[in-house]
């Protein structure tokens, strides 16, 4: 399986920066979540408006695998250009496009306390789905969550409509549900799916994060 990380936010006016590139700790928020979901995934696609802002990243042994001398050996980590700029929806679409995976998760690049072993139980779940969302109608989180590439023909009808709320694709496809009892499993979910996006957020994560470290 793949992983496809959306930088939403990137012009976040209320934060006043790109929100991926807020730094915790030394480390920019992108580079806490692909250091964290290492290993777990067959590659990563990173969804940006733009790409050289994200070039550092490529270098990381860590999270790119190096090329072998015949430089034949695809990066895990490859920069996706989002040039429909329609939000998370557009940004999960150009990600199915570049993947070469049926099932992929996706993932917000602002989710810096998501648990490993949360991510490896949704992967293991029975794929009789075409998306597995964790939390119910009051506390959906559509940008940490398994889509399969059977839902790009629904995500390309809503571009052309010009309807870019990703809630409203979850009805028009067959869409499982994570309950919150089982996502306590791994943690309080709302410090699991804590995301930015004011100054007094990121200053509660960096409390979390001392409290958390």
């Amino acid at each position: 399986m793949n992983a496809i990380v959306v930088a939403k936010g990137e012009k976040s006016r209320r934060l006043n920066q790109d929100k991926a590139l807020v730094k915790i700790a030394g480390r920019t928020l992108v580079e806490i979540l692909l250091e964290k979901i290492a290993g777990i995934f067959d590659k990563i696609y990173l969804v940006t408006r733009q790409p050289a802002k994200f070039k550092f990243l490529e270098s990381k042994n860590e999270i790119a695998a190096p090329d072998c001398a015949r430089n034949d050996k695809p990066k895990k980590l490859e920069l996706v250009k989002d040039n429909l700029k329609c939000g998370p929806l557009g940004g999960i679409f150009l990600g199915l496009q570049a993947s070469d995976s049926f099932y992929n998760f996706v993932i917000s690049a602002d989710l810096l306390f998501l648990d490993r072993r949360l991510l490896s139980y949704l992967m293991k779940k029975e794929k009789n789905y075409q998306a597995l969302i964790p939390g119910g109608r009051e506390f959906l989180q559509p940008l940490c969550g398994i889509y399969a590439q059977s839902v790009r023909p629904a995500l390309e009808r809503m571009l052309a409509e010009k309807k870019y709320k990703l809630r409203e694709i979850f009805p028009e496809i067959e869409t499982a549900y994570v309950s919150g009892k089982e996502l306590k499993r791994f943690g309080d979910p709302e410090v699991l799916f804590f995301n930015l996006n004011t100054v007094k957020d990121l200053e509660k994560a960096r409390r979390m994060w001392r409290k958390f470290s």
